[in-house]
């Protein structure tokens, strides 16, 4: 809409421009042939010459002062209207550039979830192969290698609990965390004696240590305590 207004502007000054040379060029030839048709009657002028003189300079002299005028008009309504035309560019510019930002960060959260997701799918998956082979090893007596499966089952399944945003999810993993918990609290209630466990690295058991007790609850926390009193890194 603005572009036609400025168009419509530009060709009205134009317009106007032609139309005052058309009016002061006829002018012009109105009074020479005045001044023809004065000599054609034998009418003296003496100073025809600089009468001729005058008359233009005044001629030139209306023209310049309405130049003057007008041009720096033209000039001002043109720079109003470029300079509207360019604010509703880099507007629409700007506009454009946030919407991309916006479709960006849209996506980039999709993508964010996506990856959530599968993060948190794999997981669980990895948890249930720990318990599985847990399960396998103290069917074999090999307490040792069950307790650090069973450990990393527990690390996984908190994992799923800071990440996820399903409550409903998290409860019922919750629910499995605290069962591996008490199970291997009650089969490690009545021992004393540390098992020493040296594949694991101390870095790795730490981590593994902290991540879980982010999650628990108080009592949870106190079963679990009292299990990692019986693992001793070697």
């Amino acid at each position: 809409m603005k572009n036609t207004l400025l168009n419509l502007l530009y060709s009205f000054c134009i317009t106007i421009l032609l139309v005052f040379s058309v009016i002061s060029y006829h002018n012009n030839n109105i009074l020479e042939s005045r001044i023809n048709s004065l000599n054609k009657n034998n009418i003296d002028f003496n100073s025809e010459k600089t009468y001729k003189e005058d008359y233009y300079i005044k001629q030139l002299d209306r023209d310049t002062n309405l130049l003057l005028v007008f041009f720096p008009l033209l000039v001002g309504f043109a720079s109003l209207f470029t300079f509207a035309n360019v604010v509703q560019k880099l507007g629409a510019t700007k506009t454009e550039i946030e919407n991309k930002i916006k479709e960006k960060e849209t996506e980039w959260e999709e993508q964010h979830k996506r990856l959530n997701s599968l993060e948190i799918d794999l997981n669980f998956q990895v948890a249930g192969d720990c318990l599985d082979s847990a399960k396998k090893y103290r069917n074999e007596s090999d307490f040792k290698k069950a307790l650090v499966l069973s450990l990393k089952a527990m690390e996984k399944y908190s994992q799923i609990l800071k990440i996820s945003n399903n409550e409903e999810y998290k409860i019922d993993i919750y629910n499995l965390l605290s069962s591996v918990i008490t199970y291997d609290f009650e089969l490690l209630k009545d021992i004393n004696t540390p098992f020493e466990i040296n594949d694991v690295l101390y870095t790795t058991y730490n981590k593994r240590i902290i991540t879980i007790l982010e999650v628990l609850n108080k009592e949870d926390s106190i079963k679990f305590n009292n299990i990692i009193s019986k693992y001793k890194i070697t």
